[in-house]
């Protein structure tokens, strides 16, 4: 199919703008069976769209005299993705990238090409006198509600450093299976097969990979890496797990901690991964048997509801808990535009996870709490709540990431029972 990279990011970004799917997902559906230079052209178009879906209809609305409120998502998608293309993407000339889009409106938006044309060309021939919005959540598109989250958080200059960070591609983390090589035979391995690797500072599992289709590399069907964020990696690994222990995660979709930890305990010892929706278990157990892991038991439950038997049962407890998802803002661009949750009701949920996950911790054992969000109500005051409730646990160690370390927004916090 004739610019099948572009029909692929249509039809994802169809999907997140209509089903609210997620963007990851939504890409992968569509792009099974392209060639690694096609899918990554659609998923650099899918996500410069999503970065920038608010400011991309500024500017549009300036080339729409009326009407533009009532334009159907299929035209007002082909018509950011042009307008995308134009102004963020420098790898294809302006008058290419009008043609694409004109391709795309006589398929998707019957009668609407002529119109589609009109308003790109005249994008094209303004695109220098154009000014950027006053209005900070327009500048860097997402909702008011994360904007003002964000200035709270972060100070108004901190969080436009933080959201100018956002709409940078992330690197590429793969974390290492050391059941089945060292980080060094990896890399060598994939630069023989034409990828760029270098080595992570933060976690002696990690690397940092440069190319396209790595997902179908027969390192990665054999289970000898998966995809995993070095933020996430080095919670993962600050956990401290150990041959012959006994591990819950209570939240444990999709499985990145579970199995990282899988691995670092040699497969040796039971690790419970529970979670409350079914369907994401199954995704767990497949991810254990690509990589070998057969020390993974997973269970439908609700990491918020006590559960009598575990108490005092295990050597180690991860509470990843559901947040605002601040922290993945360049990998999930959709989160930008959700509507505000209840964030004292998300903050009493946190709570409530941690302080049943510190029932079930042994005396001596390690609790975990993690979040990749990067407000200190989800974190450090979260902490501190739970310590002044909680008798008998002590904070070992937290540590927050961010764009200082060149990775996701991510908290962790490690705590023993004395």
């Amino acid at each position: 199919m004739k610019n099948s990279a572009r029909h692929a990011a249509y039809k994802a970004l169809i999907d997140i703008e209509k089903d609210n799917a997620y963007s990851n997902m939504a890409l992968n559906h569509y792009l099974r069976d392209l060639e690694p230079r096609e899918q990554a052209l659609a998923r650099e178009i899918c996500y410069e769209v999503l970065k920038r879906k608010y400011l991309l209809d500024y500017y549009l609305r300036g080339f729409i005299t009326k009407g533009f409120n009532k334009l159907e998502t299929g035209l007002l998608t082909i018509l950011r993705m042009g307008a995308c293309e134009i102004l963020f993407m420098d790898g294809v000339p302006d008058y290419a990238s009008i043609n694409e889009a004109v391709d795309l409106a006589k398929r998707y938006a019957k009668g609407r090409a002529p119109f589609v044309n009109g308003v790109l060309r005249n994008l094209s021939r303004n695109r220098d006198s154009l000014k950027e919005p006053d209005d900070f959540s327009v500048r860097y598109s997402v909702n008011k509600w994360i904007a003002d989250l964000l200035i709270n958080a972060l100070g108004p200059e901190g969080a436009e450093e933080y959201l100018r960070y956002s709409l940078k591609t992330p690197e590429l983390c793969i974390r290492v299976n050391i059941l089945k090589n060292t980080r060094e035979e990896l890399r060598d391995s994939l630069e023989k097969d034409g990828f760029r690797v270098s080595l992570s500072k933060l976690s002696p599992r990690c690397l940092k990979v440069s190319g396209t289709g790595i997902l179908e590399t027969e390192a990665f069907r054999m289970g000898r890496f998966s995809v995993q964020d070095e933020a996430s990696l080095y919670a993962a690994d600050m956990a401290g797990a150990k041959e012959g222990m006994k591990v819950l995660d209570l939240c444990a979709a999709p499985g990145g901690k579970s199995c990282a930890i899988g691995e670092a305990m040699g497969n040796k010892g039971l690790i419970i991964s529970q979670d409350i929706y079914e369907h994401k278990l199954r995704v767990i157990d497949s991810y254990a048997e690509r990589i070998g892991i057969d020390i993974i038991e997973t269970r439908q439950r609700d990491g918020s509801v006590p559960v009598p038997e575990y108490e005092g049962q295990f050597d180690l407890v991860i509470c990843d808990v559901p947040c605002t998802g601040l922290g993945v803002l360049r990998r999930k661009p959709e989160i930008k535009y959700k509507e505000s949750p209840d964030l004292k009701g998300l903050n009493e949920l946190q709570l409530k996870i941690l302080m049943n996950g510190a029932s079930y911790v042994r005396e001596g054992g390690t609790l975990m709490y993690s979040t990749c969000t990067v407000t200190r109500e989800e974190n450090e005051e979260l902490v501190s709540r739970f310590l002044g409730e909680m008798p008998g646990f002590v904070l070992d160690k937290d540590i927050r990431l961010g764009p200082e370390t060149g990775t996701d927004g991510f908290y962790a916090a490690r705590f023993r029972r004395i």
